[in-house]
């Protein structure tokens, strides 16, 4: 006989399982059913699946492509909605949605997304599938935190690891991909520590957002920031008549 704590482990697998092939309402229905499943209910929608006690590599194996399948459907759920926040772990897993081909539907009625990253290389694939997604958004918020910054940076994509991509190269070969995106973004807000950290992202959406009205870049004030770095940023090249502020606050 396995343990309590192993049986619990594959129970909840086995149950994630079963509700990532269930629409959304039944899911809310057996969990408002049930207390055994309520916490399972309550970590579905962040697609917090942890990997943690899992022994065989089979099964961990599986248990990824369940979190793939589970996002898919949970935000397709969401496809209707006006606002949308994203962050972190599902940027990574909507990474490896885009390197197959990207999300199966998009987000029509969306005009405001708002981003959560590191900015590291295995974030940036999901931030592009999110744009390509997202054809009608007028208002882009990104934070930039350091919480999650990696010091292996890769893709985790083998073509794009191997020719040593960078950042701006991958940006930049995404611009008629996301071309409905470009077109339609007014406004951008970015929230960083170090202005640096933006320069790829902002310098592509300055270069082809066609119809972008203003883009501010805040710096938090508890860091110092070199003038030299701000006068990078304020001399990227611009598509449009752009406004563009880098403040310190």
């Amino acid at each position: 006989m396995g343990d309590a704590g192993t049986d619990s482990v594959i129970f909840q697998m086995k149950y994630r399982h079963i509700l990532s092939f269930l629409p959304m309402k039944s899911i809310a229905q057996v969990s408002a059913t049930s207390k055994r499943w309520r916490c399972l209910w309550a970590c579905f929608p962040i697609l917090d699946f942890s990997e943690k006690g899992i022994i065989h590599q089979r099964l961990l194996v599986q248990f990824r492509k369940v979190k793939t399948h589970a996002a898919v459907n949970f935000l397709s759920a969401l496809s209707q909605v006006q606002n949308l926040s994203v962050s972190f772990h599902i940027l990574e897993i909507l990474s490896k949605i885009y390197f197959e081909g990207g999300l199966p539907y998009s987000f029509m009625n969306l005009k405001t997304l708002e981003v959560v990253t590191s900015l590291n290389k295995s974030d940036v694939p999901g931030i592009a599938c999110l744009f390509k997604s997202s054809p009608v958004v007028q208002t882009l918020n990104m934070a930039i935190s350091s919480i999650h910054t990696l010091a292996n940076d890769r893709w985790n994509n083998i073509l794009l690891d191997r020719a040593g991509c960078s950042e701006q190269q991958f940006w930049q070969s995404q611009a008629q991909t996301l071309s409905p995106f470009l077109c339609h973004l007014k406004l951008v807000n970015l929230r960083v520590a170090d202005p640096m950290h933006v320069v790829d992202v902002a310098r592509f959406l300055l270069k082809h957002g066609k119809e972008l009205q203003e883009t501010v870049i805040r710096v938090n004030k508890a860091y110092t920031v070199p003038g030299n770095k701000i006068s990078i940023i304020e001399e990227l090249p611009r598509e449009s008549d752009v406004k563009l502020s880098c403040l310190i606050n």
